[in-house]
Formats: C-alpha cells, structure tokens, sequence
C-alpha cells in the first residue's frame, strides 16, 4: 500500500526557534531523503504549527491536520527545545507497531523546581479513588518500557490511536464520543485537584481507549535548559547522590 510507512514531523513553535533544534530537523530530513524518503511530499511530511500560551490547541491543531490532511500512518511529535539524532525516525520505528506499541516515545529528561533531572517515564499507583503519578528512575538501556505516561517532547504516534482516543465512548457518558470536542486529545486537566499537563492526559485517554504507551530508550535525545539535559548529565546526578548518601552526608 502507499504511504504505509510514510511519517509526518510535527513541531509546535514558540516565536522563535533554538538554532540546535534546527540543526537536528535538518539533519534529520536530510538523513531521511538520502536513505528511505519517508517524509517525501505524497509519503510523508511536515507540519509546523505555532503556538499561543494554549499549547493544548496547538498540540490539537496539529494531530487534526495530520488526521484530515495527510495519508501517512505516524505522526512524530518534536518539542523545538529538544536535540536528536538524524536516524530519530527509524530508531522509533523499529519497534513501532500499529497494534502493539502504537505510542513509542524516546528517552527524555526535565528538570524539577530544585534543579534534579529526571527522565520523563511515569506509572500510577494508588488506590483508584487517590491515585498518584511516580517517576521511574531506573530502566532497561536500548529497551522497549511500557509506561503508562511519558511526554510529548518525542512522540510517535500511530494514526489509528488518535482515531481511538478521539472516539472513545466514556462508559458513565452514554452517547458522548471522545473525552472533549474541543481538546480531543491534548488538554490540560484537573487530576484530582491538581494539574495535569496536556501530554500527561494525552497518555491518561490513550490507556482509556486501551492504547498502549511505550518508551524506546535507546532512542535518547537532549532537553535544551540552562544546559542541554541527557542521560549524561543525569547518570552524573545520580552517582553524586549515591556519593553522598555512601559517605552519610
């Protein structure tokens, strides 16, 4: 069939655009026209759509174009303040899967209010009437991870899981379809009296829908900050902690 292994990048752009994000998508087009052309016109593509504060619209606009106005089976979601490797396509494609691993995301870290790096990989635990959100710290290297979340910031996304999400019937709503009509699948939401960011209830609808969620972490990119976050940066973390907690400080 055409197009069944075409990709579309998407990218959700602030005003301006880091330079070493730049380099990486074209690196990455680059790559991809010299060794498979899966994001030629026709096969694959690109969107680029800019963004308010609301970046639950943009993120929604996107997955919309891709659904209405291209043929290709993935969607790649890229935040433009993340650095990758040109071979990012077919890293995530490896052990992508339409039916098993329609959700692949690569290996990602943030920062918290104290300045600790943590990788963007998170389960639920709890009782179903308090559940909480916890972060893995520890994981299998080049290995596919099922989460039940993981951010946007590297996301491939196959389209039948957004047809999914965006017509889920909600058992308690007899008749509604999808979880909104405005934010069909990005949005954020009250999770219990707190926050939830719109990636984090993108990955909530998808288990939902019964769409599972992995992490390739071998696919590992960087997080552009005060300085770029990557594994490098977190395994020093993590060993000037165990230092410490070694020497009983």
């Amino acid at each position: 069939m055409a197009n069944e292994d075409g990709v579309v990048v998407a990218w959700v752009r602030p005003a301006q655009l880091h330079g070493n994000f730049m380099e990486c998508l074209l690196n990455l087009v680059y790559y991809d026209r010299e060794h498979y052309d899966r994001l030629a016109p026709g096969r694959g593509g690109l969107i680029s759509q800019t963004s308010s504060a609301n970046i639950s619209g943009a993120r929604n606009t996107v997955c919309l174009e891709f659904l209405t106005s291209h043929a290709a089976p993935w969607l790649l979601l890229l935040d433009t303040d993340m650095t990758f490797r040109p071979d990012l396509v077919e890293a995530l494609l490896e052990y992508a899967d339409p039916v098993k691993a329609p959700i692949v995301g690569g290996l990602c870290f943030s920062m918290d209010n104290d300045g600790k790096l943590f990788p963007t990989l998170y389960d639920l635990i709890g009782e179903a009437d308090s559940p909480e959100f916890v972060r893995y710290h520890e994981w299998k290297p080049d290995a596919m991870m099922q989460v039940f979340a993981t951010g946007a910031a590297c996301m491939l996304i196959h389209r039948d899981a957004l047809r999914a999400v965006r017509d889920y019937r909600l058992p308690d709503h007899p008749g509604r379809v999808g979880f909104s009509q405005a934010f069909p699948w990005f949005q954020e939401t009250d999770f219990f009296g707190r926050v939830m960011g719109e990636d984090i209830t993108f990955c909530m609808r998808a288990g939902h829908a019964g769409v599972p969620i992995h992490v390739n972490t071998a696919v590992q990119l960087g997080h552009i900050k005060q300085f770029e976050l990557n594994l490098e940066h977190f395994a020093g973390q993590r060993a000037l902690e165990e230092a410490k907690a070694a020497a009983g400080e």
